[in-house]
């Protein structure tokens, strides 16, 4: 799964700006800007990463863990939390957003 964004805005610049500000309280980031979900059940089993940015149109793909291949639920419940504070936070600055139904090879890292 891909989550694909268009907008004018530098999005992982906002979403840290919000997150640092504690407007965002559900995500966090860590030192290469990739964001977990701070569910205390899911927080650290993957994470949404940032794989291009080309005319102000976003990549975002899943990384999961390098001890375990990532699980079906925590693929879809990242996916799905990620695009859901998007739509809360910036649903004035997105023009577009697609998410993919399954994994995209150049994006993705599902496996260790």
């Amino acid at each position: 799964m891909a989550i694909y964004i268009k907008t004018k805005i530098d999005l992982v610049e906002e979403i840290i700006k919000k997150i640092d500000s504690n407007i965002i309280s559900t995500w966090s980031y860590d030192e290469d800007n990739d964001f977990t979900y701070e569910a205390d059940q899911w927080c650290n089993r993957a994470w949404m990463s940032e794989k291009g940015n080309d005319n102000a149109a976003y990549t975002f793909g899943i990384i999961g863990r390098r001890d375990r291949p990532i699980k079906t639920t925590e693929y879809a419940i990242f996916h799905s939390r990620f695009a859901e504070m998007l739509l809360e936070h910036f649903d004035h600055d997105i023009e577009d957003i697609r998410i993919t139904s399954m994994p995209v090879l150049e994006i993705d890292i599902i496996n260790p």
